[in-house]
């Protein structure tokens, strides 16, 4: 009952024996382990539970065992081939599977390798971003440095443009009264002028009735010698 159990197989005009450990292993071998063993372990017992069932039973005849025998073989041979039909469509099935795995598996794999890249790309777009962030960076402190100066300077400048709007008014004011001086002495020149020709005319006509006179005086005393 526990170890290996032989049974009669009719081929041709001959009978052998039919070792059940190497049909298991056969029936094994067709498929990956673990799903097909458990097959053969179930055939193993549903052939060992037969000989259990009828223990009890009367015992048959040498004829009634050798047909029973070969009735039995038959249809355990015909349940063989048709697990192993289907052993070998699943086994079929799996290797259709295993493709569609392998090719999903490269599939993934090139999309991998593009999504490498592409990480490479971005650390690479992200370090020029941050060169290009620190020259900003670097560049608008110097704005800002010069801009301080040019605030100063302007500072500078306005407070030189008050002095100078100080110094203009003041320029302004002296303008001014040199205009105002300036009228008053072409007044007082203006003045000047005519006092001086008053005083020239009068000069001229006391010269001329001295002269007129002087020779009237002259001609009477010419005339009266």
């Amino acid at each position: 009952m526990g170890g290996k159990k032989k049974k009669i197989c009719k081929e041709g005009n001959r009978v052998k024996p039919i070792d059940s450990g190497s049909i298991i292993e056969a029936v094994n071998q067709t498929k990956p382990s673990g799903a097909l063993s458990t097959a053969g372990v179930v055939l193993v017992e549903e052939r060992d539970s037969a000989p259990e069932q009828n223990h009890h039973s009367n015992t048959p005849s040498f004829a009634d065992n050798q047909s029973a025998g070969v009735s039995e073989s038959d249809v355990e041979q015909e349940r063989y081939k048709s697990i192993e039909a289907e052993l070998q469509e699943e086994v079929k099935k799996l290797k259709d599977e295993k493709k569609i795995w392998l090719q999903k598996e490269a599939c993934w794999e090139e999309k991998l390798k593009v999504l490498q890249h592409e990480v490479v790309s971005c650390i690479q777009i992200k370090t020029n971003l941050e060169e290009k962030i620190d020259d900003l960076q670097n560049g608008n402190a110097s704005l800002i440095l010069k801009v301080s100066s040019l605030e100063g300077r302007v500072m500078k400048m306005e407070d030189i443009d008050e002095s100078w709007q100080l110094k203009e008014n003041v320029i302004k004011e002296r303008l001014t009264s040199f205009v105002d001086a300036n009228e008053d002495l072409q007044m007082q020149v203006y003045e000047a002028k005519t006092l001086m020709t008053s005083s020239y005319y009068s000069l001229f006509m006391y010269m001329f009735f001295w002269m007129l006179f002087r020779n009237v005086a002259l001609h009477s005393m010419l005339a009266s010698s």
